[in-house]
């Protein structure tokens, strides 16, 4: 079959060795760089000394095409919540919000308690969770998350990865009078969360969302 041994199919980047068109290279989103040499009927993990298997570039050297060139997604972006006072000229705190990669917060939202509640996107395989609805990664180079603050921004009442096996990203949130968190964001997945959804099924390529998490625990519901 095509795409064989292919196991993250999230490709984000093509390359071809020119001196023969039946050897390709495949850089996917999480798992590194893959190499066929019978014109993607079957591929290998080429990921020897690869440090970050996020790929988003390639290339092979036209003049040694044994030589193969990988860009890498940066590890250098984390989200963060602060919090100043009401003068806004001292910090009362402030905290990173990340793992390994790529972090960025989109949203925030405070209740009555002073619990801060964010949401956001995330490429980390080690995103910090806490009573999490889903506590690793579900797949997908992105996924969404959602982090509930303690008032002294100290420890996290509950933070969870949301998504399916593709991309899927957090850029909302606002909360009820129970404290149930309820965040929209854009899903390329197919098999993103849902419960009594009015739409159960993904019906493009890009397809927003709406969750409902539920206080304490972050469980979707109606």
């Amino acid at each position: 079959p095509m795409n064989n041994g292919l196991t993250d199919p999230d490709v984000s980047t093509l390359a071809i060795d020119t001196t023969d068109p039946s050897i390709l290279y495949a850089g996917t989103g999480i798992g590194g760089v893959f190499k066929t040499t019978d014109s993607a009927g079957s591929w290998t993990a080429v990921n020897n000394g690869l440090v970050n298997p996020r790929v988003t570039a390639l290339a092979v050297d036209p003049t040694d095409p044994s030589r193969l060139y990988a860009g890498t997604f940066g590890r250098t972006s984390d989200a963060f919540l602060a919090k100043l006072d009401a003068s806004g000229s001292a910090l009362v705190y402030s905290t990173y919000l990340g793992g390994e990669y790529y972090d960025e917060g989109r949203g925030v939202v405070v209740d009555s308690q002073g619990n801060a509640y964010v949401t956001g996107i995330t490429r980390s395989f080690s995103f910090p969770t806490a009573n999490a609805l889903q506590p690793t990664p579900p797949g997908g180079a992105s996924d969404a998350f959602i982090a509930k603050f303690d008032p002294a921004g100290a420890a996290l009442k509950y933070s969870t990865y949301l998504g399916g096996s593709d991309d899927d990203f957090g850029y909302g949130i606002a909360l009820d009078s129970q404290g149930d968190a309820y965040v929209t964001g854009m899903t390329r997945s197919f098999d993103f969360p849902t419960a009594t959804a009015l739409q159960p099924a993904n019906a493009g390529s890009d397809d927003a969302f709406v969750a409902k998490l539920t206080e304490p625990d972050p469980t979707p519901r109606p």
